[in-house]
């Protein structure tokens, strides 16, 4: 094997022992000792590719939500009308497939460690990216009030949901519920697109 397959081969295993830890006990409670116990690797073996806690936890959080994107990516069909479905559909799909990534991505977007805010959302721009590319086509795909513009809505929506997730760290729910969290966003966005009040 090439020095490079293998280091590339030593470091998917330090990611995957990560995963297992970080996705059963979050940031917080997660032990370096139990992934090196759980990869049967050493301390030093870590640093050498990850310079801290913080930084082995931001590449599984990075890793996991690149999984969930390029199976979104894969499984939609863009063009189709009944896009918003699809998607739900999807992620479901993925994070009953993938638990782990499942937790992970919870915690990252719900939980995620105070000092990480800033760096944790910089590992799921592609995921935020995509999701703003689906929300574009949705609003192409429909008759919008002609007095609010793309980036308008935009704006609301990430505000709204900013707003959907700081509800979910004042409940203080610290276990990932996975599946009440995915119908809470499906009601949150159908409410988002179609509002609240009957229109005469």
């Amino acid at each position: 094997m090439k020095r490079e397959d293998k280091n590339a081969q030593t470091r998917q295993n330090i990611l995957d022992a990560a995963l297992k830890e970080f996705s059963t006990k979050g940031y917080e409670k997660a032990s370096l000792n139990t992934i090196c116990q759980t990869g049967s690797m050493s301390k030093g073996i870590i640093y050498h590719y990850f310079d801290s806690k913080d930084g082995l936890y931001l590449a599984v959080v990075e890793e996991a939500f690149r999984r969930l994107t390029d199976y979104l990516k894969s499984s939609i069909n863009e063009s189709s009308d009944n896009l918003l479905d699809q998607y739900f559909e999807a992620r479901v799909s993925f994070f009953r497939a993938h638990k782990d990534d499942a937790a992970v991505v919870f915690d990252a977007t719900v939980l995620p460690p105070e000092q990480l805010i800033n760096e944790t959302n910089e590992k799921r721009q592609s995921f935020d990216a995509l999701n703003d590319a689906y929300l574009i086509r949705i609003i192409r795909a429909n008759k919008v009030r002609p007095d609010l513009t793309e980036d308008e809505i935009l704006r609301v929506f990430h505000q709204f949901n900013q707003f959907f997730h700081a509800g979910y760290r004042n409940q203080g729910r610290s276990a990932p519920d996975i599946k009440a969290h995915e119908k809470d966003c499906q009601n949150a966005l159908d409410i988002f697109f179609y509002g609240i009040i009957e229109r005469k």
